[in-house]
């Protein structure tokens, strides 16, 4: 078990819905998820955007993206230290957070 210090927190959340009634009007994936990040920095009392040090993404099945995690660092201006794209895999999301 990680010392207190060590301990994950999630600390907001956030989520965009996207269902346009033309598909051809719907956000592509990197878009969703900038949405997506800007709601859970509303949630935690904003701010924390500018204060990520790690942005881990799980890998996409979506669109190709060279650098996913990269391009939403630029996306929303997150100058992380970290920015790391993930495989893909049911445990990825709790194998980031620890």
């Amino acid at each position: 078990m990680p010392t207190p210090e060590l301990t994950p927190v999630i600390i907001a959340v956030g989520e965009h819905v996207d269902r346009p009634d033309d598909p051809k009007a719907a956000l592509e994936p990197l878009a969703l998820m900038a949405r997506a990040l800007t709601a859970a920095d509303a949630d935690g009392g904003t701010g924390l955007l500018g204060r990520i040090e790690t942005l881990d993404l799980v890998g996409l099945i979506s669109w190709r993206y060279e650098d996913p995690a990269a391009a939403l660092c630029g996306t929303l201006g997150i100058g992380a230290s970290r920015a790391t794209n993930a495989s893909m895999g049911g445990e990825t999301p709790i194998r980031l957070i620890h």
